[in-house]
């Protein structure tokens, strides 16, 4: 048997808490924890906003630290008593608070979560980094008005990596495969558990991903045209930005259409028809006129997993492909798409392999990796928790529900992958992200405005005439 305590703003309630109303849940990077439960209290309101936390044993074992988020209450006993049904999140949801709008190049995903976090999460918050882990090195990734939270999930989207902030408000991130579950599944168990069950999915297998992103500005190229007295009028082969022109290796201004005057430039330029044109009349024979420019580039990627489309097609015939197009125009390099591709083949190459149990016996965290090897069971292996949901019973006891799926591909398989085929890096894939900065001004007004005053003391107003007759939306009968 142990004790409960559940602190509200740090005074004592646990003998106000209903019993078995508790409910704790620790979901793996999506979500803050979250918890519910039902407070009966004569005098004290209870408001969002409040700190909530909740420890088993003793005050140094704490299984949920957040702020109440909504608060729903009703009167008994004749107003006498107050019940309050609350619900709270837990710190992470302080990640989502802000924006930010960055690109990070070359740098450790540790590296860029502490710039994250220090410039975009307030420090009164006091959000640690102790168990954040190096993680690979990203080439590029951009956040466009992410908030920090968003920016941490995709950094795990393209790395394999998990996240969460837990009850001291320390910041994990990590490689699930370093964070064990305490206890395994299996014949003769070392722990009580309940309600086992799993099955197979098949309704989010992706293993050929096509990914659609925004544009980036090519390399330079140039297109070549020469002089036969005839042509003023060159057609581009594309859409042109950053256009220069040389005639005989002589460089020649270039003006718009139907903005530029074209008595003061050499060639016009029309954007949407990709042509420029001569001003001074056809070009000469022998003159070689030389069109150089960037054009902007649809980011589009497609990345397939053989082995995973041929163990799909021995279990359900037919040749295994089960292709999805992911859309994301917040996506402007190519690396970051590669990865991106790469990350949901790593996620959903294979079926997945669901379950859940319950069980008395806490330890169990979302993220860990769970060992199953059952006698005549079809789908042992090694699983991941993805959600731990805590209903208090009384003294100090929770029923735990266990949910996990099954990890079909080993992480470092993945960053192999991306490490090989990351090779084509621009420096125009941050065009779209703009940042805006407040600018104080001075304003200073000559007119002088006058401000006519009433009585306020006389309340409520009466209509008819009085020195404090009633106005519209402020009067009341009397």
């Amino acid at each position: 048997m142990g004790t409960y305590y559940c602190l509200l703003n740090s005074v004592d309630v646990s003998v106000k808490v209903v019993k078995g109303s508790t409910k704790v849940t620790n979901s793996l990077a999506q979500e803050s924890d979250s918890c519910s439960m039902i407070i009966r209290d004569p005098v004290n309101a209870i408001r969002e906003g409040q700190s909530l936390q909740i420890y088993i044993d003793s005050t140094a074992d704490m299984r949920f630290n957040g702020v109440i988020t909504s608060v729903s209450e009703k009167p008994m006993s004749g107003f006498a008593w107050k019940e309050y049904n609350i619900s709270a999140q837990g710190y992470s949801k302080v990640l989502e608070y802000q924006r930010v709008a960055n690109v990070y190049t070359n740098k450790t995903c540790a590296f860029i979560i502490n710039d994250i976090i220090t410039n975009y999460v307030a420090a009164a918050w006091a959000i640690t980094q102790t168990n954040v882990k190096t993680g690979p090195i990203m080439e590029e990734v951009s956040f466009n008005y992410f908030t920090p939270g968003d920016c941490i999930r995709k950094l795990c989207d393209l790395t394999g990596y998990y996240w969460y902030v837990d009850e001291d408000k320390d910041l994990h991130f990590f490689d699930s495969e370093t964070n064990i579950a305490p206890f395994e599944i299996k014949d003769n168990a070392e722990f009580l558990f309940s309600q086992f069950s799993c099955k197979p999915d098949f309704s989010q297998v992706r293993n050929k991903v096509t990914v659609e992103g925004g544009k980036f500005l090519s390399s330079p190229i140039s297109d070549t045209f020469l002089g036969d007295d005839v042509t003023t009028t060159f057609e581009l082969t594309y859409l042109a930005s950053n256009l220069t022109i040389t005639e005989n290796a002589v460089s020649k201004t270039i003006g718009i259409e139907n903005i530029s005057d074209p008595a003061t430039v050499d060639y016009i330029m029309n954007y949407w028809n990709k042509t420029i044109r001569r001003t001074a009349g056809a070009l000469p024979t022998g003159t070689t006129t030389i069109a150089t420019y960037s054009y902007f580039v649809k980011v589009i990627v497609q990345s397939e997993d053989v082995d995973a489309q041929t163990a799909c097609a021995a279990l359900e015939g037919g040749d295994g492909v089960h292709e999805y197009r992911f859309i994301d125009t917040t996506i402007q390099s190519l690396p970051e798409a590669e990865k991106t591709a790469d990350a949901e083949i790593r996620k959903h190459a294979y079926p997945v392999v669901e379950g859940s149990f319950q069980t008395y016996e806490d330890g169990f965290r979302a993220g860990q990796l769970l060992t199953i090897n059952l006698s005549n069971f079809n789908f042992n292996g090694t699983y991941q928790i993805q959600e731990v949901q805590a209903t208090s019973i009384g003294s100090g006891l929770f029923l735990y529900q266990i949910s996990f799926s099954k990890k079909a591909v080993r992480v470092e398989d993945i960053l192999t992958k991306i490490i090989k085929r990351m090779d084509a890096t621009t420096e125009d894939s941050a065009e779209g992200i703009n940042i805006i900065k407040s600018i104080e001004t001075e304003l200073e007004i000559d007119t002088v405005i006058t401000v006519e005053t009433r009585n306020v003391t006389i309340n409520p107003y009466t209509w008819g005439s009085h020195v404090d007759e009633g106005t519209w939306d402020f009067a009341q009968w009397n």
